[in-house]
């Protein structure tokens, strides 16, 4: 039974098979039966795990995941260390570099998606002071480029826009006396949105477009934007607060503020 056979079957229970590979599969189903009750196991088997209910993992996991990688593995390398990959060289031979590579991308790539997005494995506030540290950002090193109050009859608050580096994020804490859409409209050749992470319990729903960040909150909003920077002056950057369907606030960030 070729390997290429099940690839297929696997594509077509998800619905991403191409005609060519449906057609070639179709034939080989035709003429072996072990592969026609392979196809139905599997696709049995991905029925069962649709139904299957999401397990709520310790809310310890995120902490024990990043206190379980060894991130000196990843820091700069200094001449004093040139030693040490010569002894253990032999060990970057070529049948092990993918296995290393791989496992290595999995860690950083669970730590990433815990730190940028919101926990799921928890519903507790994620501090800002969490933020920062888990990126290599401090209350030192990273620059405030604007920040100012909304005293506005119905809506009170505090708009930063932060830069470290390639990232630039804007940090909302809104009060407002009705539900609220808060649109960040960007250049997407300058600028990349790449996370959206809320700070408190408030209810918040995250819609996205090309050029566009909406987030629709209730009465508290509390929460980062993230984006990434394509070049050093990444405006125009525009935020706009509407209830009922009308523009109540308009900032435009500039880089002469």
């Amino acid at each position: 039974m070729k390997t290429k056979y099940i690839e297929f079957i696997h594509k077509e229970i998800d619905g991403v098979i191409s005609p060519s590979e449906k057609q070639e599969l179709d034939a080989a189903l035709k003429e072996n039966p072990e592969l026609q009750q392979l196809k139905q196991e599997l696709k049995h088997t991905s029925e069962i795990l649709k139904q299957v209910s999401p397990l709520e993992p310790s809310p310890n996991l995120k902490k024990k995941i990043i206190n379980a990688i060894d991130f000196s593995r990843y820091s700069p390398r200094t001449e004093s260390m040139d030693w040490l990959s010569k002894l253990t060289g032999w060990i970057w031979k070529t049948k092990f570099r993918l296995a290393y590579a791989t496992a290595a991308g999995m860690a950083i790539g669970i730590v990433l998606s815990l730190l940028l997005l919101r926990s799921p494995f928890s519903n507790e506030p994620i501090p800002l002071s969490e933020l920062y540290g888990t990126i290599g950002i401090s209350d030192k090193n990273y620059k405030t480029l604007n920040e100012f109050t909304i005293n506005l009859e119905g809506i009170n608050g505090l708009v930063k826009l932060n830069s470290y580096r390639d990232m630039v994020w804007a940090e909302l804490k809104l009060a407002t006396n009705q539900s609220s859409e808060i649109h960040f409209n960007y250049n997407e050749r300058r600028l990349s949105f790449k996370a959206w992470r809320p700070i408190d319990e408030g209810k918040t729903i995250l819609e996205t477009d090309k050029n566009l960040v909406k987030i629709l909150s209730e009465k508290q909003c509390h929460c980062l934007v993230l984006f990434r920077k394509s070049t050093n002056n990444f405006y125009p950057l525009t935020l706009h607060i509407m209830q009922s369907g009308k523009t109540v606030f308009t900032k435009n960030f500039s880089e002469e503020e």
